[in-house]
């Protein structure tokens, strides 16, 4: 399974405070192994997909929805051209209730904090998926009549609501599809055992994670063993099998998209950003940036500064 580096909507970030964010894509859609801290629902429309969450792969040959929860590593690839899929990610802080409200103690606290969670697949089989559908149908109509666009790095598009009047429907929204969810027996109690698969993803995500706030300073393999609680030479495999590349590439490749996006967004000296991205020699920066992007670093400034003309 081809991996590349996300370098677009970082795992671990808030969407700037939005209600939530639509993503909509069709065709040869890529979404690179990755994860999110908010939860996400990815309505499959039509065609087939390959998805893999937490590190077990499954394929979707009909319609319908998944939910995905916070910081599940997640990574879906489009496998025929007629395909077509949106994804909602939300934010449920944004939908609390009053202390003394019973459904702020007995359902939304739980949601917010993962103690009840949200179905993983919701099928056309399923008692509710109708009522699911024709809602998140009216929220994407929403999105389309009145989302700001922007192209995202993975393919398709990403559609936000800015206006005080749209976030307050988009809220009502939510709450109409969880509203649903509740009555129609689907919201589940958290699974009090993890399990492999689970505790494998956990220490993935936490090496990424390391990875991405540490890049600009000496990463050690050895360390990266030792916080994963793995012997060195099993996490090198591990690690090489989960994400289809070593460590090293993988720590390598972050730096090289995190200079791409310094050359293009800064005046910063070549030499500098290097240094600043975890580069001590400068030698070795260009030679790994070519190998990467088929041009030297200052080439592709260049062409980036004419892109945008």
């Amino acid at each position: 399974m081809d991996r590349r580096i996300d370098s677009g909507e970082g795992e671990g970030r808030r969407e700037e405070s939005l209600d939530a964010v639509l993503y909509e894509g069709e065709g040869e859609l890529f979404l690179p192994l990755s994860w999110h801290e908010l939860p996400e629902l990815f309505y499959f429309k039509s065609g087939s997909f390959l998805l893999e969450l937490n590190l077990r792969e499954c394929e979707i040959r009909q319609e319908c929805l998944c939910f995905i929860p916070p910081g599940t590593l997640r990574s879906i690839r489009a496998l025929s051209e007629d395909s077509a899929e949106y994804a909602l990610r939300f934010d449920l802080r944004s939908l609390c209730f009053s202390p003394e409200d019973p459904l702020e103690e007995k359902l939304m606290r739980p949601l917010r904090e993962g103690r009840l969670c949200f179905p993983r697949f919701v099928s056309v089989s399923d008692i509710g998926y109708i009522e699911l559908l024709r809602e998140l149908s009216e929220l994407i109509r929403r999105f389309h009549l009145s989302g700001r666009r922007s192209p995202v790095s993975s393919g398709g598009e990403r559609l936000e609501l800015k206006s005080p009047g749209e976030q307050l429907l988009l809220r009502a929204g939510l709450l109409k599809l969880i509203g649903i969810l509740e009555l129609c027996g689907m919201l589940r109690e958290k699974e009090k055992e993890e399990g492999d698969g689970e505790r494998q993803a956990r220490v993935l995500r936490e090496s990424i994670r390391y990875i991405r706030e540490n890049y600009q300073k000496k990463i050690y393999i050895r360390d990266l063993s030792e916080k994963s609680g793995l012997n060195e030479q099993y996490f090198i495999r591990f690690f090489k099998a989960s994400i289809g590349s070593s460590p090293l590439d993988y720590i390598n490749a972050y730096r090289i998209e995190r200079a791409k996006e310094a050359l293009r967004n800064t005046d910063e000296k070549v030499y500098e950003i290097a240094e600043r991205c975890g580069f001590h020699n400068i030698g070795n920066f260009i030679r790994l940036f070519r190998s990467s992007c088929g041009v030297t670093p200052k080439r592709y400034r260049k062409l980036s500064g004419e892109g945008e003309k």
